[in-house]
């Protein structure tokens, strides 16, 4: 039987430099909002591209850790109902709300994916970026919930679900 050492030592690794991706955007808007603060209070003169930037960052940073940090375990959920029933209820439950989950995503992606790409013919007001590159990672939050939804799915209908 191969090695599992490599791969996970290569996840180990992905998820450290997303981690580091997403320490380095949120620093850099704190670093935005410092200098806003500083221009707008000590010196008097507001800037209004830290505004646009620290917007541009909190988006990427929400979307950035939702792609690639958070796992479905770390989503609140209300589970009133759920721990109540049996476990093949529960299972039939999963599958019901992974599958609308799959669908719901796979039917939006092609039109948000269309949107985001429509939007690369307008800029942002201040900095003049493409609103195609600043909403970006949108798109690949949506195909990261596909797949996870699709693996999970694979997971609950396989005879050793529990595990």
């Amino acid at each position: 039987m191969p090695s599992l050492e490599l791969p996970k030592r290569l996840g180990a690794y992905a998820i450290r430099g997303a981690e580091m991706v997403a320490a380095l955007l949120f620093a850099a808007m704190f670093f935005t909002m410092v200098i806003q603060v500083v221009f707008r209070y000590f010196i008097g003169t507001p800037l209004k591209w830290t505004l646009e930037l620290d917007l541009f960052f909190y988006i990427w940073i929400i979307f950035w850790c939702a792609t690639f940090l958070i796992r479905p375990r770390d989503n609140v959920a209300f589970t009133l109902i759920y721990d109540h029933v049996n476990p093949k209820i529960r299972r039939a439950f999963a599958v019901i709300t992974t599958s609308t989950i799959l669908v719901v995503y796979l039917v939006a992606l092609p039109d948000n994916y269309d949107f985001v790409t429509f939007m690369k013919i307008l800029g942002t007001p201040i900095l003049g970026w493409r609103y195609d590159f600043v909403f970006s990672i949108f798109i690949f939050y949506i195909i990261s919930v596909i797949i996870s939804s699709a693996v999970a799915l694979v997971l609950l209908l396989r005879s050793d679900w529990r595990e």
